[in-house]
């Protein structure tokens, strides 16, 4: 018997469902059309053309992948405003950035070996700065080489070891001697039979560059020793007793000092800037050969601090690096009673002068006040 397929199809005009067969609807798509053909067998019950079958189903497949793509590609369009490009590397495109060939690795090693070089050209000799330039007659040239040799103590990458290197070679006491040399041109100039074309402000400036270098010096353990036995504690004095009202000179003098006695042997405990002060021993450390503390008294630095800080009241670093000098050197007993001596009756006077005049200065106000409590630590 033959069979023929009806659909359920609702009627577009009333809703009702009908059983109308799908040749009735002439604006059926094509595809379906097609599709129901080799579904219904006509009355002879002839099979199907199997070649007109697959072409049907491949047009219908196509023509199914084509309306999907268009869809998909207009979503995304609709979607992602930008555009991301993907590069597929070729071989005549270049490389990446960051694969980088052995030869380029080369020539980077090159250029950084030549930069080495010519930064360690450009920095002075240690040598030719201590045996031959510190001991110009020229007083220009000297002093360059002071700053040179403090530039390299202090700032430095390598400022420890050139420290090291300044103090083994001899450059402590060639830097000493300059001091000495500044200071005697100085007070031998007008003198009978003494003819010099160095002038005062030439020699004073030598002297400052000289203490900064020595302050800078200082700052190692094992040059504060060589600082002393070369005598530049007592070139310092002599300097700030001829150029006493030349700031650069008071400030190389307060600094070095400051540094000499600061982390030495005995009774400190205190850093730099006397913002940990401690209750100190107050037995005698003379014998101990590391605390300059009676080496700087008995050299006459006392009142070499005292008149930089009375000269010079609104420079910042002197109150600063002179305070802490005074603080530092009142942890030894016998400094704290020379300083409350009736001839030194303006140590409290210039601490609280200091106090006064750079209250928001943390630094004087920390060195300041600690001295002050040091010195009135028994009254």
């Amino acid at each position: 018997p033959t069979t023929t397929m009806t659909h359920p199809i609702v009627d577009e005009d009333d809703g009702h469902t009908t059983n109308k067969h799908p040749r009735d609807d002439q604006d059926a798509d094509p595809a379906v059309a097609k599709r129901v053909k080799y579904e219904e067998h006509d009355d002879d019950d002839e099979e199907p053309d199997a070649t007109a079958l697959a072409a049907d189903i491949a047009a219908a497949v196509v023509n199914t992948t084509t309306t999907t793509t268009a869809a998909a590609t207009a979503t995304v369009v609709a979607a992602a405003p930008t555009t991301t490009t993907t590069t597929t590397w070729s071989e005549e495109q270049p490389p990446p950035p960051d694969e980088t060939t052995a030869a380029e690795a080369g020539e980077m090693a090159a250029a950084l070996e030549r930069m080495s070089a010519q930064a360690l050209q450009s920095q002075p000799n240690l040598s030719d700065l201590i045996t031959q330039q510190l001991w110009s007659h020229d007083a220009a040239t000297v002093e360059q080489a002071l700053h040179d040799l403090a530039d390299l103590s202090y700032g430095h990458a390598n400022a420890s070891a050139h420290r090291v290197a300044i103090s083994v070679t001899g450059g402590l006491l060639a830097i000493v001697k300059a001091i000495d040399r500044a200071v005697a041109n100085h007070e031998s100039r007008g003198s009978s039979g003494t003819t010099t074309t160095t002038t005062r402000d030439q020699n004073a400036a030598v002297v400052a560059a000289g203490g900064r270098a020595l302050q800078n010096l200082a700052l190692d353990q094992n040059c504060k020793g060589g600082i002393v036995r070369a005598g530049g504690v007592t070139a310092m004095v002599r300097a700030l007793q001829t150029f006493g009202n030349v700031e650069g000179v008071a400030l190389g003098g307060c600094g070095l000092w400051q540094n000499l006695v600061w982390g030495c042997g005995g009774t400190d405990t205190t850093t730099a800037h006397g913002t940990t002060a401690t209750t100190a021993n107050t037995s005698s450390s003379s014998s101990d050969p590391t605390n300059h503390r009676l080496a700087l008294l008995h050299a006459g630095v006392i009142p070499c601090l005292l008149q930089a800080l009375e000269q010079f009241p609104h420079s910042t670093d002197v109150q600063e690096w002179g305070c802490g000098a005074l603080f530092l050197l009142s942890l030894e007993p016998a400094v704290r009673d020379a300083l409350l001596l009736p001839e030194h009756n303006n140590t409290l006077v210039v601490l609280a002068t200091a106090l006064q005049h750079h209250s928001s200065h943390a630094g004087i106000w920390n060195k300041a006040r600690n001295a002050l409590a040091r010195l009135l630590w028994q009254y």
